[in-house]
């Protein structure tokens, strides 16, 4: 009886030990598909691509293990503008789905997520019942826990998550093994997004023609940059607009320009043997990987937090940065990151004191 009593507190003192630590240092995982399960594997036949380059051996073996890893793993921290900001997983969408959805697969597979909706919810003119099968487009590779580019990260009590470039462009072939590259082709961007609880947030990726049109009242107020008091937009407004234009996306496609001008494209493989000069006017034409790099980041640059352009949102949507950083906080799933206007600070004031990556937004 005795030992088995030590046995017990054992086990409990050694899980509290593990939950603690967890709880403290934090814990994030996502899926890095091994060679054995990978359609097409890296070949040893690769082109030279040293010329006008800063790097000198770009087809090594440990770099080119750095790329798969970081492709398919890296977010750059998006996760807490798509969990703490947006909020795609606090509405009809949640993790908790996601995970029961997953292991329901018995480790098969599948190249479209069917997640059951937590709650009945209305996006632009379609009704998504509570229990319903939602077609996300999502990969799960046979053996995987999670999502194809999905990045879950524990931290502090809170389970966030954040996507790589790995969920836009890898897939699965017809027996689910990943194929690296390929255009993740059903991938329902506008409905994960519409499905959030604050799309408002990706409302420079619309056609709106002013966002004054959304500022019913003079209730709600910030100071921008001159010194003025501006009124918020309307968030219930907003939002039911957001979701309506966000829908209009097209399976397989994603806007990547932030310039009130609702235009998805259809997302590209990254198969680049032969594209050099990298661009459509060639601007990736010099630099590290003969300016692909230069190709390449715009999507975490630009495309994944909104809060990037907060710098530069007078000049090119003519919005004060005041009043744009506003508008995206003013609904944020956390509250932590939430803008009161009630407060008495500037949205940049609030924000300065709860942003992860203050270096960014000098």
């Amino acid at each position: 009886m005795r030992k088995a009593f030590l046995i017990l507190s054992v086990f409990i003192i050694g899980l509290i030990g593990v939950v603690t630590y967890f709880s403290i240092v934090g814990f994030q995982y996502a899926y890095l598909p091994p060679d054995e399960i990978v359609h097409n594997k890296e070949s040893d036949k690769l082109i030279d691509v040293k010329n006008v380059s800063y790097i000198q051996d770009e087809s090594s073996e440990e770099l080119i293990e750095l790329g798969k890893k970081l492709f398919y793993e890296e977010t750059f921290g998006n996760e807490v503008f798509f969990s703490d900001i947006m909020g795609m997983f606090d509405g009809t969408f949640t993790l908790i789905n996601v995970g029961k959805a997953i292991v329901k697969l018995n480790g098969k597979g599948t190249d479209n997520l069917l997640v059951e909706a937590a709650e009945t919810v209305k996006i632009g003119d379609r009704t998504i019942e509570k229990g319903e099968l939602i077609e996300t487009g999502l990969d799960v590779p046979k053996g995987a826990f999670t999502p194809l580019g999905v990045k879950f990260v524990y931290e502090k009590g809170n389970i966030r998550a954040g996507i790589s470039c790995a969920v836009c462009h890898a897939t699965l072939n017809e027996e689910k093994e990943v194929v690296h590259g390929m255009t993740n082709s059903d991938l329902d961007i506008g409905l994960l997004v519409a499905m959030a609880t604050n799309s408002a947030s990706y409302f420079s990726h619309t056609e709106m023609e002013s966002i004054k049109k959304f500022v019913l009242t003079d209730d709600r107020t910030v100071e921008n940059t001159k010194g003025e008091m501006v009124g918020l937009p309307d968030m219930k407004e907003l939002e039911e607009f957001v979701d309506r234009e966000v829908m209009k996306w097209p399976k397989g496609s994603n806007d990547t320009t932030i310039d009130f001008k609702n235009n998805p494209v259809q997302i590209l493989d990254v198969y680049t043997k032969g594209d050099h000069p990298y661009g459509w006017s060639g601007q990736g034409q010099i630099g590290p990987f003969k300016g692909l790099s230069a190709a390449i980041n715009n999507a975490h640059a630009q495309n994944m937090d909104t809060l990037s352009q907060t710098t530069i949102s007078n000049e090119i949507l003519n919005i004060d940065k005041e009043l744009y950083l506003g508008t995206i906080l003013q609904n944020a799933a956390r509250k932590k990151y939430r803008y009161d206007p009630e407060s008495g600070e500037k949205p940049s004031e609030f924000f300065a004191k709860v942003d992860p990556t203050p270096e960014l937004m000098e």
